[in-house]
């Protein structure tokens, strides 16, 4: 989807996989919606209804704190799930992808002001 859709050296934007996302759908023969978010339960409602969201890590094109400690300046990984607790806050569960593939937990609260997710169905 990346070389077809609208990938390039600095990234993908949203609304690029957005469109992407659907398109691929389009040309297999089916409809598809999407939509982008950053709030901690649309995360959650997805997740729960069995429905894996893009996550955009965005230091560089979002509003950032200079003195933050993000895990990620620029990156897109698959949201896989959650955790919720009081002593560490939302979690969002995502995996990085490639030669060295590792599921980890991000701090949502710490990492809100640079995250997009979206969110993709298939229509019936």
């Amino acid at each position: 989807m990346y070389a077809n859709r609208g990938g390039t050296s600095y990234g993908m934007s949203v609304n690029g996989v957005r469109s992407g996302l659907e398109n691929e759908a389009i040309a297999r023969g089916y409809s598809a919606s999407s939509s982008s978010f950053n709030n901690f339960f649309s995360y959650k409602t997805e997740i729960d209804d069995n429905r894996p969201v893009a996550v955009k890590f965005d230091k560089w094109f979002s509003k950032w704190e200079p003195n933050a400690k993000y895990d990620y300046d620029y990156h897109w990984t698959p949201g896989l799930g959650y955790i919720y607790t009081a002593s560490s806050g939302a979690l969002l569960r995502v995996q990085t992808l490639g030669s060295n593939s590792t599921i980890r937990d991000i701090n949502y609260d710490v990492h809100s002001g640079i995250i997009t997710m979206v969110s993709f169905s298939i229509n019936n």
